[in-house]
């Protein structure tokens, strides 16, 4: 590796001139730079010297003792400057990276930096960016203004360790089409011929696929520098496939180097002839990129087209109804499922196939066997198959009258609804093995039970019931890590729908959180951690009971025990276990199946005579007989509390709610007169009158009042949006901004569901009668969205290409931008989530935003320390947030509280 004296290398880069040879990286296709120099670990104070104007003169002295730079290169993700430096998960340390910048024209454009901790930026030894936050990435950048001449120009990152990780990823582009800047190239000062053959090499990812598709084996050929090329010319590619003893020569082009960064290559093989597709073994190509040489293959399994033709057979004669079966829609999603596995080459996925084909073609439904059934249902979130795990009892028999009780499982981070069915069970056999249903849905994998992965659980219930003969009063709930707090989090908010809960070393609070406490905490942020902290719903669990297990020494302890601790000050049913373990209890929890027993021995009852109903939100409005139809201010914890023990009074205590109902039957009579007492007030009901009540006056009154814009499912805040069906569409009308809009509308689709299958379209794609089916997240302005600019007028926040306006108030710093949710004015009932910006900037600015957020957050640059937190913390700062009013109207006051303090 070679090693370049830092004063040597800054004198280069300050615009010295050498006769050496020097690396020159062009930008990928996206702007991306992974090569620099790099000098390191060094004291911070020195390394925000060297990136000051003080850099030439120090560039001058005497290279005795120096730091010396290194060529540190990545071919794809972000530059790991702790692999690279050694420095752990430590803060203090500092590094520089440098480089020279070489443009053939002037440059307005951005640098896009995204970095861990904190960092400046020098360019001809000039500071022109500094951001003090120690605070993590994410997936968010830095839009750095870069106004430049032609010429060399040096360029400076110094940057601080911020105690975890350490990572870096820089971009260049042009400010008018955000493509990389004509002709740009990044020097890397004292480097060698040598270094130019090395990093050509690392940093070219080639890839093979297999073209595999029911039709034929037609593999493709790829050639990428995602992080940029360290070549100067287009080179020669050449291939050499070789597979069942026969060998092709092929002349592919060139991989070109544009003038503006280095696009991707793809080229298609020839595809396998019929002997070809016979044989099982390796497709191997020997591929040669100039002076590189790889070689890349991909297995051909010689049944592998045979079955993909079956299956496709297959849906066809399911389509035909043969065989029969329960379900033909999830019959269909699990074929489908199982042919894209196939397809992406997942290990085990092939002989799974063959085994769905064999049970098929045995005219025998594969839902209505017992034992372990892996199957896929389609989700109504994105329209793909998501999987799931069912245990079907011995003793089902389709068209059977005996009911069974139904077990949820929920899995943790990274888990897999097989394996969590097979530690419940406490059994790898695929036969029946206890008295019950249990199901176990993938819910889009790691999305923590919310918003899609809730809507998938939920959903899944509901089939089950639908499809089979269950109990709907013995449905229950468990769940270890990721799935234990999700177990609290369902169990709570569909309180009338399990029986009993058992959710095994959650987190149950975001005010015991180490990423929350000791941070100021504004009020919409903690309105924000109740409504995702189950300990804050438990009063729902009036007739919901729990077994909860946490291991001793899985710290903190405080996640479980704040669930624990609530239920029993409410004196609500609860098992609490700790044994001597770690994170793992469920290994004992679940050990012999031992909580099967409890688990399908409760009954919910839809009568109770004591129901509270605590929520946010009217979505969660309801359980059992018992409604909240509006709460006294939008989105801030209400509570009902309806106690009909002795049936000649029924007692109701409220909190910050102004209206309820009670169903008559089946615990109140149907018919007859009916008194109630309401926060110590009596009221008496006629025989027949209807049990709703609204509070006029600070005094309840029977009837509704005047229904309100804000209603059950379309009341926000930004996030509720998950929990529907979603489409992403990004603002194309302007090319200042595409590349901005298309990112963050992308980043919003995989934010709270890594596994979701979202549409993310141009706005020029989204058609009416996808508007009226699908909330939709616009990303873009009235000048580059053609929705956004149909509806602008309508929105209650304003924007254009200056800034945002909120009523009287107008906020155009640099990087502003609003992210706000709104009923779609061209589809009432669907919500609008709209993330705007002044410019590309304030676009990716919305990168930043943390994971809970109000109605509306107005931003700008000062929001960049907010990326990858629960909440704002102590660093960041917004212009204003906060809630609509129960009409969607601004409230009175949206200041950030913190704003105002001294940093």
């Amino acid at each position: 590796m070679t090693v370049v004296a830092l004063a040597f290398g800054l004198a280069v880069l300050a615009g010295a001139t050498t006769a050496r040879s020097e690396v020159a990286i062009t930008p990928a296709a996206d702007g991306q730079l992974g090569a620099w120099l790099l000098a390191g670990p060094l004291k911070k104070d020195l390394a925000w010297k060297l990136a000051e104007s003080e850099l030439r003169a120090y560039a001058d002295k005497s290279a005795s003792g120096a730091p010396a730079f290194r060529v540190l290169a990545v071919r794809d993700g972000a530059l790991d400057l702790d692999k690279s430096l050694g420095t752990g998960r430590k803060s203090g340390a500092a590094a520089l990276l440098a480089g020279s910048l070489v443009l053939e024209a002037a440059l307005d454009g951005w640098l896009l930096a995204s970095v861990d901790g904190a960092f400046r930026v020098s360019v001809d030894g000039k500071a022109l960016f500094e951001r003090n936050s120690r605070s993590l990435r994410g997936s968010a950048v830095d839009a750095i203004p870069l106004r430049l001449d032609p010429g060399k120009h040096s360029v400076v990152l110094a940057l601080e360790h911020p105690g975890a990780w350490w990572a870096v990823e820089v971009r260049l582009l042009d400010a008018r089409d955000l493509l990389p800047p004509r002709g740009a190239r990044l020097l890397l000062p004292g480097t060698t011929p040598e270094d130019e053959r090395r990093l050509a090499s690392d940093m070219l990812t080639v890839s093979l696929d297999a073209g595999v598709s029911a039709a034929a084996l037609r593999p493709r050929l790829g050639l990428e520098y995602r992080r940029g090329a360290p070549i100067a010319a287009p080179l020669n590619v050449q291939a050499r496939v070789l597979h069942a003893k026969r060998s092709v020569e092929l002349a592919l082009g060139q991989l070109p180097l544009g003038p503006r960064g280095v696009p991707p290559f793809e080229a298609s093989l020839p595809k396998l002839d019929a002997e070809q597709e016979k044989s099982t073994g390796s497709l191997s190509v020997d591929v040669s990129v100039g002076s590189v040489k790889r070689t890349v293959s991909a297995r051909v399994d010689a049944e592998l087209l045979a079955v993909l033709r079956q299956a496709r057979e297959a849906r066809v004669r399911l389509g035909r109804h043969e065989p029969r079966s329960l379900d033909e829609r999830s019959l269909s999603a699990t074929l489908d499922f199982a042919m894209g596995a196939v397809v992406a080459n997942e290990a085990g996925a092939l002989g799974r196939l063959r085994s769905l084909l064999g049970t098929l073609s045995a005219g025998t439904d594969p839902l209505a066997r017992p034992g372990v059934v892996s199957f896929a249902r389609k989700s109504a979130v994105d329209g793909e198959p998501d999987p799931a795990v069912l245990h079907i009892p011995a003793g089902f028999e389709p068209g059977g009258t005996r009911r069974f009780p139904l077990v949820v499982l929920l899995h943790g981070l990274n888990g897999t609804a097989e394996r969590i069915v097979e530690v419940f069970l406490d059994s790898k056999s695929t036969g029946p093995s206890v008295d019950a249903f249990v199901l176990a849905p993938y819910a889009h994998g790691n999305a923590f039970y919310r918003g899609p992965g809730e809507r998938e659980v939920m959903d899944a219930v509901a089939w089950a019931l639908a499809t089979y003969p269950i109990d709907p009063t013995r449905v229950s709930l468990s769940g270890v890590s990721m799935g234990g707090t999700g177990t609290g989090h369902l169990g709570l908010r569909y309180a009338d729908q399990f029986s009993a809960a058992a959710p095994l070393c959650g987190y149950h609070s975001f005010f015991v959180r180490r990423d929350t406490k000791g941070r100021p905490i504004r009020p919409w942020e903690h309105e924000r951690m109740h409504h995702w902290s189950p300990a804050s719903w438990a009063e729902r669990g009036k007739n919901l009971p729990l077994w909860v297990a946490h291991g001793t020494r899985d710290f903190p302890l405080e996640n479980s025990r704040v669930l624990v601790d609530r239920y029993r000050q409410l004196g609500y049913t609860i098992t609490d276990e700790w044994p001597d373990t770690g994170h793992d209890v469920w290994t004992k929890a679940y050990a012999g199946a031992r909580l099967v027993p409890w688990l399908t021995r409760a009954r919910h009852d839809a009568a109770a005579p004591h129901i509270v109903v605590k929520t946010d939100q009217l979505r969660f409005g309801r359980i059992d007989w018992v409604t909240i139809t509006e709460l006294e201010t939008s989105s801030h914890m209400g509570s009902l509390d309806v106690d009909a023990t002795k049936p000649e009074l029924v007692v109701v205590k409220t909190d910050g709610i102004v209206g309820f109902k009670l169903e008559r039957g089946p615990r109140l009579p149907k018919t007859g007169k009916l008194e109630l007492s309401i926060d110590g007030s009596k009221l008496e009901l006629g025989v027949d009158q209807a049990v709703e009540l609204s509070k006029r006056s600070g005094h309840w009154q029977l009837g509704a009042d005047k229904p309100r814009a804000k209603r059950a499912g379309l009341e926000g805040p930004i996030r509720d949006v998950y929990l529907e069906p979603v489409v992403f569409s990004f603002g194309s009308g302007d090319p200042r901004t595409t590349l901005a809009n298309r990112e963050v509308a992308i980043a919003l689709s995989r934010r709270y569901g890594p596994d979701v299958a979202y549409r993310v379209l141009p706005d020029t794609d989204l058609d009416q009668a996808t508007v009226d089916s699908h909330a939709v997240f616009a990303v873009g302005s009235a000048t580059d969205h053609v929705l956004l600019r149909r509806v602008a007028t309508r929105l209650p926040i304003r924007f254009d290409a200056k800034g945002v306006q909120l009523g009287e108030q107008r906020f155009d710093a640099p990087g502003a931008g609003a992210a706000f949710v709104y009923p779609n004015p061209e589809a009432p009932s669907r919500y609008l989530v709209v993330v705007t910006g002044a410019d590309a900037s304030g676009i990716w600015r919305a990168l930043s935003l943390p994971q809970l957020l109000p109605d509306f957050v107005v931003y700008d640059a000062a929001l960049g320390p907010a990326a990858a937190e629960v909440i704002l913390s102590g660093q960041a700062r917004v212009s204003a947030a906060g809630f609509f009013d129960k009409d969607w109207k601004l409230p009175q006051s949206f200041a950030d509280p913190e704003a105002t303090k001294p940093r």
